[in-house]
């Protein structure tokens, strides 16, 4: 519940994960590589927590490949450097290379990859050379030259059993469309020449794959074949080889793999035909699919789509751009063109987990709950700049990716019990959504689909709102405005309960009726909970009030009336779900509270510094959550109007917010790409303060019995716990006073053993005891006994020292600053006070001289 004692706090982000370049994942499949402009992250896998970033120069990465061993992350980047890491090193927030080439080539590196033994690395460059690096020392071992063009693939070539010439040779391909195979062990290193040139592509060949055996070496292309060779038949004399085999793959290849080989020789049958062993590899491309091949058989095993192709738009990217195989996981990761990164796996035949590299900009956000069953929302969906809708798992951050619009979606709304949604989009269609699954609230135990297509508006949907209550038959109806200036209302009775269980195609929804609402574009819609009301937005500046009179197979929209007084367009709108009232944000900059009896503002609230992009309701109506364009979400107190709270994480507008359903989670999300989940953290905080409370009564009472037994020290360092700084003054200076008289009572022994909180907490008073005249004999005395005792780092660190409920105490460039300048003025009025004295004991001393020699004068009187 978002109360006035709200503390709403950032409690986990989801930044974006990867904005280009390459991608890579640890062996053990455990952690992930990627770029995040010039940034390099290491992120864990099952949760999505990012563990480090690499130190680098600032400039994107262009290759990256990790050793068998798990051990060596090397990086190239645009600056033509290599940077090799160190994974096993211990945890830092910045991991520092462990070797450093500041050019490695003459021009960029596409390409890299690793021995099987992870002792050597190769490199190719943009210019058509080869390098081999040795991982341990760091130089170079040999120069490969002879291609003419980009090197585009690479492999190592170490064959279990010795069946071709040279048991470790290097394999690369080109943009010269050539395949060329390099003797690693040529004593010549600096100008290796290829021992064996496969010419057969038409274009790029962008995967390379060889048997354990060294035997067989696939390759696949963007000229949309495989291509196999049979290395064993290569003679040494002749360099230039034809492949065996030739598959047309209809898709340009970006990678591939071999996953299965069983080598039982080529046999040849009475029919004089042949018999290849089994040869199993996957390929990758810009289909968007996975593809399983049996190679000599030529045909596809099994296909395992990213996400369903037939219903994405055309402008959206969906081909894989690369591929990595984990054989000990038998999984397959695979980076897609909209920065997306899936996990196959091989052994399910299907997506294991989702990783979703890049949101680009959030328009809109709804939790949501799997099944009434589901005790709380475990669902978070995002509609972003693309036509896909993400939806996060709240347990597993897992992601799912629903297609079906054809253009980018601007709106998502959901049903009161979160079990369903509808969306709108560019299409000029509006979907509805509803989760298959038996009784499993993950991801993988189910998946939403679409249910309806609300088909008829002629421009972009601008917003939906779903009806707040349903049926016993099923559902009731949606609402939907468009760039069209037209509200549309939908009939959903027709839609069975049992359909949302089912797989059939979406049904066709009808319209019930149709109304020009507006002059100008409509940005926003709501529904009030009793289903009786409607109110929409628009850039007109006006906000419109109608009743909704329905019943299944017929549907009224009436206008009740106008609300007038922004002084530019309305972003957003809502009702109360406790009173008669509604609110509106706009580009004016400000929120207005209205009555529905009349359509008067019964209240403006002003902060933000730009438009209002996003209202929610909280606390049954008595608060106000606001999202901006300045980036800032405010909490609004309404009987006040004051701003309760202003949470600050985003660098840009802030379109989508919402709030789940039992008030103490709320989500934000921007042009920024950011995902901030805040918390309500007032009950814990209260917790806090109640043991708080519990813990100074009970302290109180103790310092009382200390000050009785006289225990000085027990007694200061009570003081000081329970924070009672006058309390604590009249301590020191009484302990101060009785030292002087008691030697066994010396106070530099206490302030000896204060632990570094406490030592903190002192010198904060301490700064304000100096102030004071009347008290700096005591303050000074305290702090010569901290300087002379305590060593100069705990004393700093008792400065920093922060508590998590307290204000921190001063920094140590605060502490001196207030402390120096009134010591230097006590310590000049002593000096002053000790000039002084001096002229009094002259004085004195000079009036002692004059009585006396009075006082000859009179005896000498005396005698005469």
């Amino acid at each position: 519940m978002v109360t006035e004692s709200s503390r709403f706090r950032q409690a986990r982000v989801i930044p974006p994960l990867h904005t280009g370049g390459p991608v890579i994942v640890t062996p053990d499949g455990m952690k992930i590589v990627t770029c995040v402009e010039e940034d390099i992250l290491i992120t864990e896998v099952e949760t999505g927590i990012e563990i480090c970033r690499l130190q680098s120069d600032s400039t994107p990465a262009t290759a990256m490949c990790i050793s068998p061993s798990g051990k060596h992350l090397s990086v190239f980047t645009s600056s033509l450097s290599l940077r090799v890491y160190d994974l096993f090193s211990p945890p830092c927030q910045l991991l520092p290379p462990m070797r450093h080439v500041a050019r490695a080539h003459d021009a960029t590196v596409h390409v890299a990859t690793v021995d099987q033994v992870s002792l050597y690395l190769a490199s190719g460059a943009a210019d058509g050379i080869v390098k081999i690096w040795d991982l341990r020392q760091g130089f170079v071992t040999h120069i490969l030259r002879g291609h003419g063009g980009l090197i585009s693939s690479l492999v190592f070539l170490q064959p279990k059993t010795q069946t071709i010439p040279n048991p470790i040779s290097l394999v690369t391909g080109s943009t010269d469309n050539q395949l060329r195979i390099f003797r690693l062990s040529s004593s010549n290193g600096a100008n290796i020449r290829p021992h064996i040139i496969l010419e057969g592509h038409s274009s790029v060949p962008r995967g390379i794959a060889l048997s354990s055996d060294g035997r067989w070496l696939i390759s696949g292309g963007r000229d949309s074949v495989l291509l196999v060779w049979d290395l064993m038949s290569v003679n040494s004399v002749k360099q230039s080889v034809a492949p065996l085999r030739t598959i047309p793959t209809l898709e340009r290849i970006e990678g591939l793999e071999i996953i299965d080989y069983e080598d039982h020789g080529v046999q040849h049958k009475a029919d004089n035909s042949i018999n290849f062993p089994s040869l199993k590899v996957f390929t990758v491309g810009e289909q968007g699919r996975l593809k399983i091949w049996d190679i000599f058989k030529g045909s596809i095993i099994s296909t395992l789509e990213g996400a369903n192709t037939s219903e994405v738009s055309q402008n959206e990217i969906q081909g894989i751009l690369s591929a990595q195989y984990l054989r000990k996981n038998n999984l397959v990761i695979c980076l897609f063109a909209d920065q997306n990164i899936f996990f196959y796996s091989l052994d399910s035949h299907s997506i294991v987990r989702r990783l979703i590299g890049f949101n680009d900009e959030i328009t809109d956000a709804i939790f949501l709950k799997p099944t009434l069953s589901s005790r709380q929302d475990s669902l978070l969906a995002l509609t972003t700049n693309s036509s896909l809708i993400r939806i996060y798992s709240m347990n597993t951050f897992d992601t799912q990716v629903l297609a079906g619009h054809t253009n980018i979606v601007m709106t998502i709304d959901k049903s009161a019990d979160g079990t369903v949604f509808a969306t709108g989009s560019k299409d000029s269609t509006a979907r509805l959504w509803a989760f298959k699954a038996p009784s499993s609230e993950s991801l993988s135990g189910g998946n939403w689909h679409c249910i309806a297509v609300c088909e008829g508006h002629t421009q972009s949907i601008g917003s939906v709102a779903l009806a707040r209550s349903a049926t016993e038959t099923g559902f009731r109806f949606i609402c939907t405005a468009s760039q069209d200036r037209t509200i549309k209302m939908w009939d959903l009775s027709c839609i069975p309960t049992s359909f949302a269980l089912s797989t059939q195609k979406p049904i066709k929804i009808n319209s019930l009726t149709t109304i020009h609402a507006h002059e100008k574009d409509i940005n926003a819609l709501d529904i009030s909970v009793d289903d009786s009301l409607l109110v929409s937005g628009s850039q007109d500046k006006t906000v419109k009030v109608y009743s909704i009179i329905y019943k299944p197979g017929h549907g009224e929209l009436r206008l009740l009336g106008t609300c007038k007084g922004h002084k530019r367009g309305v972003w957003s709108v809502q009702f109360s779900r406790a009173k008669n009232v509604l609110i509106t944000g706009s580009g004016d900059k400000t929120i207005k509270l209205w009555d529905l009896r009349d359509f008067s503002c019964l209240k403006t609230f002003e902060g933000h510094t730009n438009s209002i992009l996003r209202l929610r309701f909280g606390a049954e109506g008595k608060r106000i959550l606001s999202a901006a364009s300045d980036g800032l979400v405010k909490i609004w107190d309404v009987e006040s109007e004051r701003c309760l709270a202003t949470l600050d994480n985003h660098q840009d507008k802030v379109w989508a917010l919402a709030l789940n359903s039992d008030e103490k989670t709320l989500v934000s999300g921007g042009a920024d790409s950011m995902i901030t989940f805040w918390q309500d953290f007032s009950e814990e905080d209260e917790c806090i303060r109640e043991t708080e409370r519990h813990d100074t009564v009970l302290r109180q009472q103790n310092l009382e019995n200390y000050i009785a037994l006289k225990d000085h020290k027990n007694a200061i360092l009570t003081a000081l716990a329970i924070n009672h700084p006058t309390r604590l003054l009249s301590l020191l200076r009484s302990t101060y006073v009785q030292s002087k008289e008691d030697p066994s009572i010396r106070l530099e022994v206490i302030l000896r053993c204060l632990p570094t909180k406490l030592m903190g907490k002192l010198l904060s008073h301490l700064q304000m005891w100096n102030v004071a005249l009347s008290n700096a004999d005591i303050a000074q005395v305290i702090l010569h006994a901290i300087v002379k005792f305590q060593r100069a780092e705990e004393v700093l660190n008792s400065l920093k020292a922060v508590d998590e409920i307290d204000k921190p105490t001063a920094s140590p460039k605060e502490f001196l600053e207030s402390t120096i300048p009134y010591t230097k003025r006590h310590l000049k009025r002593l000096q002053k006070l000790e000039q002084e004295s001096w002229v009094l004991d002259f004085v004195l001393g000079e009036m002692d001289d004059r009585v006396l020699l009075s006082n000859n004068s009179f005896d000498g009187i005396d005698e005469s």
